[in-house]
């Protein structure tokens, strides 16, 4: 191979894959080919995929946001595709089917009754979980995932500076380099939203995989078997039209390129199907990972962070708790917004967290704050937050228990 050509594979082996280049090639922890398989396969795919597509969108579309905002697009056409097939096919089929029951209820078994309720529930249900799944989506991409304050309380009790912005953050808040600036209770920078997952949009987020989840499960399961339904019936129109018209000459070139258009939109339509099988579990394992952090009061950098502490405390024979983890209850109401930290810790509160009053309210507030499109005000303001912090009687049964096992 000559020298230039070397030198250029090089160069732009620097530029578009740095860390495949200059990661080392050994079983070492911070080597590509580890003696883990899932870690191997994750650095190649970060190394040899991920990392030039985001270089490439660096240097020659405008920057890494623009990969975000044209993943953004593809989610969007892939949402509205399935509210086409939704009102082209299924919807179509499910009002035919119970008209065609109502003409022939007394010459055929199906009962008319049935496929009304049965297309009364494909309707709302369908309708409920699009609205559900735009609303939230679309909340998470566009709602600033929180900015941190330029005058902070002088009574916070940790600040930190950031070494890029040169500017006093509180705890929680962490820099996104792709953004520029601080987030507070930044959990990740998502391109799937080109934006932060942070503080204001973490429930949309969260609640935005979760009805993704439900409504993936929803179309491959039920809208899958009406979908193949009605292709089969779509296919037997077709050919029969075709053999009655196969003599005739007044067939024309248009009823032609409809019949064949009608096909390939049908056969886009099967590819999106066949898409959402790798889809679809991909989003539901996602949002199991955020149900498992949020159980445990922590971000997705928060984890890295206590697993390196844990390990600290435990050479040294010592237990590591998490400070922002309050219970498994505590910490998913103080996520989705159910209730303040002043309505339940305060002490002329009157809300008792152990009586039926609070369940039956919790219950309210979690029917019309999470099946609902709402966005209620953010609870917690980012800057202090409720710490959990074990007194020396925990501390000293947690040791003795440690002990006897």
């Amino acid at each position: 191979m000559p020298k230039k050509t070397l030198y250029l594979l090089q160069s732009w082996t620097r530029v578009f894959c740095p860390h495949f280049y200059y990661f080392p090639f050994n079983s070492s922890s911070n080597g590509i080919f580890t003696s883990k398989p899932f870690e191997c396969i994750r650095n190649l795919s970060i190394f040899l995929f991920f990392d030039p597509l985001l270089n490439f969108f660096a240097f020659f579309l405008g920057g890494r946001r623009n990969f975000g905002r044209t993943l953004v697009i593809l989610v969007t056409a892939y949402l509205v595709w399935f509210v086409l097939i939704l009102y082209m096919c299924l919807i179509p089929r499910r009002y035919i089917a119970w008209k065609q029951c109502a003409i022939l209820q007394h010459a055929t078994k199906c009962e008319a009754n049935t496929e009304r309720f049965w297309f009364i529930c494909h309707l709302l249900l369908s309708h409920w979980l699009l609205f559900l799944v735009f609303f939230h989506y679309f909340c998470a991409v566009f709602k600033h995932a929180g900015r941190v304050p330029l005058i902070l309380p002088s009574n916070l009790p940790s600040v930190t500076i950031c070494a890029r912005c040169v500017r006093p953050r509180p705890i929680r808040a962490h820099h996104c380099v792709v953004c520029g600036e601080c987030v507070l209770r930044m959990d990740h920078h998502c391109p799937w939203i080109a934006n932060c997952v942070g503080l204001h949009s973490h429930r949309h987020f969260y609640l935005a995989l979760c009805f993704m989840s439900v409504g993936g499960l929803y179309m491959l399961t039920v809208g899958r078997w009406e979908f193949q339904v009605h292709i089969t019936e779509f296919e037997r129109e077709l050919s029969t039209s075709e053999k009655v018209n196969a003599g005739s000459k007044s067939i024309t070139s248009w009823s032609h390129f409809g019949q064949s258009y009608y096909r390939r939109l049908h056969r886009v339509s099967s590819c999106c199907f066949i898409f959402g099988l790798i889809a679809i579990p991909l989003v539901m394992v996602l949002c199991m990972w955020q149900s498992i952090l949020v159980s445990r009061g922590e971000t997705s950098i928060e984890h890295h962070t206590n697993i390196r502490f844990t390990q600290q405390f435990e050479r040294r024979g010592l237990i590591y708790h998490n400070p922002f983890d309050c219970g498994l209850l505590l910490n998913w109401i103080q996520f989705l917004n159910l209730f303040s930290p002043m309505e339940i810790h305060h002490p002329s509160s009157k809300i008792n967290v152990h009586s039926l009053y609070f369940y039956s309210l919790l219950s309210w507030r979690m029917l019309s704050r999470i099946l609902l499109p709402l966005a209620p005000s953010d609870i917690e303001t980012g800057v202090t937050y409720r710490l959990n912090i074990p007194d020396a009687q925990t501390v000293l049964d947690s040791l003795s228990a440690l002990d006897c096992e």
